[in-house]
């Protein structure tokens, strides 16, 4: 029913079904709970907040109802739990049944609860009255099943019985014998809105008077496909009483449909008719073909959509005069973008303002508040939910729209109504859009949760927006071509289905005027299928009449001429278009069917004519006669056929009338004597050539094979006499005998390659053998050598061949000739590289000499080689050159600008011959001739002076100097970028120190070669003497402070010497008799002399007085051989008491001793105190004194040394201790701390001293007795500074004033010190002590 509804609006109104309540009596059996888990997958779930079911989010008590029924109903309430969406109800059910009653329990509010309970009763009732199997009432209105049927898996269908409006479906199907074409059946479709407010597609079939039965078939064949293309899943079958044609065209149907459309969108079809004796008919036909039954769940789920009665309308006017129980209220946080009435914006704020916790929604969220929260609407209860204002705006109106109605549905109540949501017009949205997207929505959640107790959907449009107009109108679509159903012949249909080609090219035709085409021969129809919904309705005809029209159907033929065609069935072949049927039916092309059927009379004609037979010997001559001939019969209109049988022997049947058969019988027997023979001008070899292929290309039927109506006769070598070159040609036609001996002649061609003297050897080779053998292994060119002095090679073959093979052998042959090739080298850098260039390019290849060829400012490569060699080394050469480049590495220090152009440039060439690269210098104006380089900044001053005043200042004295020198390294970019590597690392690790010592006077030029060619340097050392008494060293970091190390050495030996000559001149002197005194000799000599005496030598010489003395050290004699005089030496020991320390206790001769400290005495008090300050949890065992003649009186003279060096304040003596091991304790005493044991430490390699004893006591080691050791030392620590792990000598000081006296661990309040000298240290005191070691 259709109602007008606040003016131009409408309001769909479907009949509302009976409800009735039954009760049963209550049994006690075991309880089943109905609500579990969640629903089906794939269903979209609502965002139902968990106060939804007690309302406002308060407590709601919870009561049971219970409803009685009959163990039937209980079975069908089980078999639709799958189809109810239970996760949804506001009520848990559960249940108890035996065999005679059942209960339902309904557990929630008392409104939920009662609710639910008539709800659930209804429902049980008017779904068991569409299934019960009763008789059928003609009138009856009520939809019921009568059928059910399962088509093939996910795919049903269903016969119903009443008015097809209760069903929902994507496409409605209704079939009409009006307004169809006067020669097949028409299938429209249009959208519209059913009167339930459902938008579907509506399909017409129009069938023609010719009859319903295989066009009916056909054009539901038509719908059901374009429902299954359009993605559609459920359709519904319209059928008149006059349907009786349906039995058998809808098994049809169904038939085609599922054979060819194994995958379909469609899951359900519904034929629908009011007439009942109908209904029963289909229904005895269709049991034949299909089972009935199946799935009762799914027949349950399409009976409750059946009996699903929801109304859908579209009203205008104020929210609060619409009486539904639920008003849904949108809620927003910002309007923009969309818009609804303001009053329900009104009731909105009003519904926030008593639900405060509704700020809280998520988006899509829906909040159930109390209507009497709004008093101004007349519902139950209010929806209110958020929108999602990030989603697009039809996702956000399709989410209000499934949110609201899933709760809605779960509360069992019966009417809702929605504000009509639009967005601005900024989106996009086309009038009214936004209410088909609504609708369109409520359709889809009515179909996939269908129930029988929602009654109305409500949307209300605004009173002072624009009305929407109507909405049918609005979504009502025009009319549409689906395709076209035509009856054809069916000996026609199954010509298309024997001709792939035929049908394609109908395909084709129909394809490019929008129509799909279809042939099914057993229903005698064609299917043409609108590819666009907007194709023309008939635009298919044209296209399809212009090719019918080129095929015709015969039937019947005449007794002879199907006579003929039994005798030779073979005839057909010859049209290939023609197919024969049932033996007298035919069908093909019109020309093609003309032309068989005069074949045929022919034949019959044929059967009265004579026959003669001749024999057609030499074969191919008669071919050419019999060629002509027929020529000449085609011209002439004969009706004489010549059939040539080349069979052994070989025959020629001539057949037809009389008269004719004789005129053609005088016109062979003419041509046969007009065959010529003409030789062809073919040298011996190429006459030879033809001979050798004679069997395999130069046949007789050499021309004949190339339509030239020619032979070929090729003679033996016995017949060469009459013809020289033993190849002819016969033939009738002049012309064709000249074009054939052309072509010939121009085919078997010959050539002739000259091979120079030089390249002779090449044909002597094992690949001139193997080139030749390859180019004749097809038989397509003969090569004849037979003058290989001369050098004549002549190839006969083939034209094309002869050309290949032509060139193949002068490529051969120039590719082996000897050549010389130049290469220039134009890149500047190489050019220079010079002789070099080889080296660097590593270039090894034995085939091909590659030499240098350089003169002024130019640099070439000259090749030599075979060509082809040659050939493939320019391309390497080339290839090796780009691979060349130039780095260039910047020396921006002048001493290292020095040192690589001195001492440094064999390191350079060490790496360039390693690293096959060409290493060169450029710039740098630094002179390694330091007075030359000087000499040049003097001529630049005085030029300077002499100029003119306003002119100075354009010439420097360093105007040269400017330009630095630069590392040129020409080689391949890996190896150069090794070279730049070590070249970089060096310059990064390149170190210059100088020496100021007046002991450098004293070392020789060979002493100084010697410390600069030290094997264990990395690199060259530059050790250059800048001054007397000064040296300079360059080099890498490392060996240049290996060789400072060294020059110090030299310089503490030359010291120690000294020091250890007034030492011993103090201790031990020598004497000589001279005028009756002793006189002392010189500190030089004495030390000299006493050395040889502590070696135990014998004799020795000496420079006394510029004389040349031998010494005999055991007599005491001396020997003056210039003057030839004798002299008598002594040796006295003068130590005197004034150095040795006063408390020392006497020594005798020994030069060592050691006095143990009396514990009471104050010396031991005093080094016991120092001790124990620090090193606590130590006991003292004794304390010994070390006494040392020589190594005291070393250091005291060392002393007075640093004393005299260093400035006033200089604190240049502490007293440290150092820890030792029992075995060194012995060592220490007798020679003290040599320098020659230390080892690598964190501050220096040299001797560890601490200031604390608990420091020295952490590396005293216990011997077997438990007892430790540690000296108290006197240590020169002089000027110091921090000390690091790599120093082998003390750093030279900041002002160059010389080298520090020590290191330490800390610039400032040391706790540790480090010497690197053996005299600056005496042992004082030995300790001797015992205790737990302390973790320092």
């Amino acid at each position: 029913m259709v109602a007008s509804v606040g003016g131009a609006l409408r309001c769909f109104h479907p009949p509302l079904g009976n409800t009735e309540t039954k009760e049963a009596p209550k049994v006690d059996q075991e309880c089943h709970a109905l609500h579990l888990g969640p629903s089906s997958p794939g269903c979209t779930q609502p965002k139902i907040s968990q106060g939804d079911r007690q309302g406002h989010h308060e407590e709601v008590p919870c009561t049971k109802s219970t409803l009685f029924v009959t163990p039937a109903e209980m079975r069908l309430l089980e078999q639709l739990l799958g189809t109810l969406a239970l996760s949804l109800w506001k009520v848990e059910v559960t249940w108890q049944y035996q065999e005679d009653a059942g209960t339902i329990v309904f557990s929630g509010s008392h409104e939920a609860g009662l609710a639910a309970q008539v709800a659930i009763s209804q429902m049980l009732i008017r779904v068991s009255q569409a299934v019960r199997p009763v008789p059928i009432h003609p009138s009856s209105a009520k939809l019921r099943v009568i059928g059910f049927y399962g088509l093939r898996q996910g795919l049903s269908l269903y016969l119903w019985h009443g008015d097809a409006s209760g069903l929902r479906g994507d496409v409605i199907i209704s079939i009409s014998d009006k307004g169809g074409s006067d020669h097949g059946a028409s299938v429209l479709s249009q959208r519209l809105l059913s009167q339930r407010g459902a938008p579907h597609t509506h399909v017409d079939v129009l069938l023609s008077h010719l009859g319903p039965g295989e066009l009916g078939a056909g054009a539901l064949l038509l719908a059901l496909q374009s429902a299954s293309q359009e993605q559609h899943t459920s359709v519904v079958i319209c059928v008149d009483p006059a349907g009786i044609w349906m039995a058998e065209a809808v098994a049809w149907v169904m038939s085609a449909f599922t054979s060819s459309h194994h995958i379909s969108s469609l899951s359900s079809i519904s034929v629908v008719t009011s007439d009942g004796a109908l209904a029963d008919v289909l229904h005895a036909a269709w049991k034949r073909y299909w089972p009935t039954g199946g799935n009762q769940q799914e027949l349950l789920g399409k009976v409750l959509q059946a009996q699903e009665s929801v109304s859908v309308e579209v009203v205008a006017g104020p929210m609060a005069n619409q009486k539904t129980d639920v008003v849904v209220l949108p809620l927003a946080s910002e309007l923009h973008g969309w818009y609804w009435c303001r009053e329900a914006q009104t009731l909105a704020e009003t519904a926030l303002a008593a639900a405060p916790r509704l700020r809280e929604a998520s988006p899509g969220e829906v909040r159930t508040v109390p209507a009497d929260a709004v008093p101004d609407l007349n519902c139950k209860m209010l929806y209110v939910v958020r929108l999602d204002e990030e989603q697009l705006w039809h996702q956000v109106i399709r989410q209000i729209v499934q949110s609201c109605l899933s709760s809605f549905y779960g509360s069992f109540l019966r009417s809702i109504s929605f504000p009509l949501i639009e967005p601005d017009s900024g989106a996009g949205m086309k009038e009214q859009e936004a209410l088909c997207v609504m609708l369109d929505e409520i359709n889809r959640f009515l179909k996939h949760k269908p129930n029988t107790w929602m009654k109305l959907v409500q949307i209300v449009c605004a009173p002072g927006l624009s009305p929407p107009g109507l909405v049918d109108d609005y979504i009502k679509t025009p009319t549409e071509a689906v395709g076209f159903c035509q009856l054809e012949d069916p000996l026609f249909l199954r010509y298309l289905d024997e001709s792939p080609a035929t049908l394609h090219k109908f395909e084709g035709q129909l394809k490019a005027a929008g129509y799909g085409f279809q042939a099914y021969a057993s229903q005698g129809i064609l299917l043409f299928q609108a590819r666009a919904k907007s194709s023309d309705l008939h635009s298919w005809e044209p296209a399809f009449r212009s090719m019918r029209e080129k095929f015709t159907v015969h039937r019947g033929l005449q007794m002879d001429l199907l006579g003929v065609l039994s005798d030779e069935p073979s005839l057909v072949e010859k049209f290939g278009s023609i197919r024969v049927y049932d033996g007298m039916c035919f069908v093909g092309l019109v020309c093609e069917m003309a032309r068989f059927l005069q074949s045929l009379q022919v034949k019959a004609f044929q059967k009265q004519v004579v026959t003669r037979q001749y024999p057609a010997e030499p074969t191919h001559t008669y071919i050419i006669v019999k060629d002509m001939v027929d020529k000449e019969i085609q011209l002439s209109k004969h009706h004489v056929s010549i059939d040539l049988h080349q069979g052994s022997p070989a025959t020629i049947t001539l057949q037809g009338p009389c008269g004719q058969v004789t005129e053609v019988e005088r016109r062979l027997e003419q041509l046969l004597g007009d065959f010529r023979v003409v030789p062809v001008p073919l040298s011996p070899l190429q006459a030879q050539f033809v001979q050798e292929l004679r069997s395999e290309v130069f046949s007789e039927t050499f021309f004949l094979e190339r339509e030239i109506p020619v032979l070929l006769c090729v003679t033996v070598s016995s017949a060469l006499q009459e013809t020289p070159t033993g190849v002819l040609v016969s033939g009738l036609d002049w012309n064709k005998l000249q074009e054939a001996a052309k072509l010939l002649m121009n085919l078997v061609c010959q050539q002739t390659v000259l091979i120079e003297e030089g390249l002779r050897w090449a044909t002597e080779c094992q690949e001139w053998a193997e080139l030749l053998a390859r180019l004749g292994a097809k038989k397509d060119v003969a090569f004849h050598f037979d003058r290989p002095s001369q050098g004549v090679l002549t190839m006969v073959g083939l034209h094309p061949h002869v050309d290949e093979a032509e060139a193949a052998v002068r490529e051969y042959l120039n590719n082996n000739s000897p050549v010389q090739e130049r290469l220039a080298v134009l890149r500047p850098e190489l050019v220079e590289v010079g002789e070099e260039l080889l080296r660097i390019m590593d270039w090894e290849n034995p085939q091909v000499k590659v030499r240098v060829c350089s003169s002024p400012g130019a640099l070439s490569l000259e090749l030599e080689g075979l060509r082809k060699d040659v050939q493939e080394a320019r391309k390497a050469v080339r290839a090796d050159l780009l691979s060349l480049i130039l780095g260039i590495v910047a020396v921006r220090d002048r001493a290292l600008e020095e040192y690589l152009t001195g001492a440094g440039e064999s390191f350079l060439q060490g790496l360039a011959q390693q690293l096959q690269c060409v290493v060169s210098l450029r710039g740098g104006t630094w002179s390694t001739d330091w007075e030359r380089g000087q000499s040049l900044v003097n001529e630049k001053i005085d030029a300077l002076r002499k100029l003119p005043k306003g002119k100075k200042g354009a010439l420097s004295p360093f105007a040269e100097a400017s330009e630095r020198l630069v590392i040129r390294i020409v080689g391949r970019e890996d190896k150069v970028a090794c070279v730049k590597r070590a070249v970089s690392g060096f310059m990064t690790q390149f170190y210059e120190e100088s020496i100021c010592n007046a002991e450098i006077v004293a070392f020789s030029d060979q002493t100084l070669e010697d410390l600069s060619r030290r094997s264990f340097y990395r690199f060259p050392l530059s050790l250059h003497r800048t001054q007397r008494n000064a040296l300079r060293v360059r080099g890498f970091r490392e060996d240049v402070d290996k060789a400072v190390a060294a020059v110090y050495a030299k310089i503490q030996a030359a010291q120690a010497k000294q020091v250890d000559a007034r030492v011993l001149y103090g201790l031990v002197k020598w004497y000589h008799m001279s005028h009756g005194e002793w006189s002392p000799f010189d500190i030089a000599i004495s030390h000299q002399l006493e050395s040889e005496y502590g070696k135990k030598q014998k004799k020795t010489v000496i420079i006394w007085e510029g004389q040349r003395t031998e010494i005999d050290l055991l007599k005491q004699k001396g020997f003056v051989p210039g003057r030839k005089t004798t002299i008598s030496i002594r040796r006295e020991i003068c130590l005197e008491d004034k150095v040795i320390a006063p408390h020392w206790e006497p020594m005798g001769e020994g030069l060592v001793k050691m006095v143990e400290l009396q514990p009471s005495s104050e010396e031991y008090q005093e080094v016991a105190k120092g001790f124990n300050r620090t090193a606590k949890g130590f006991s003292i065992l004794k304390i010994e004194r070390v006494q040392n003649k020589f190594l005291w009186v070393s250091y005291c003279w060392k002393r007075s040394w640093m004393v005299t060096k260093n400035p006033l304040g200089v604190r240049n003596e502490c007293i440290l201790y150092h820890g030792t091991q029992p075995e060194n304790c012995c060592s220490i005493q007798e020679i003290g701390f040599k320098s020659t044991c230390r080892k690598a430490g964190l501050y220096g390699q040299g001797l560890y001293f601490g200031v604390d004893a608990s420091l020295s006591a952490f590396y005293a080691e216990p011997d077997s007795s438990g007892h430790r050791f540690m000296f108290q030392a006197r240590v020169l620590t002089g000027q110091f500074t921090r000390g690091e792990e790599k120093m082998a000598l003390p750093p030279q000081k900041p002002d160059g004033s010389g080298r520090y006296d020590s290191v330490a661990n800390l610039a400032s309040r040391p706790t540790m010190f480090v010497t690197f000298f053996d005299d600056h240290a005496y042992p004082e005191y030995l300790i001797t002590f015992y205790g737990t070691k302390v973790q320092h």
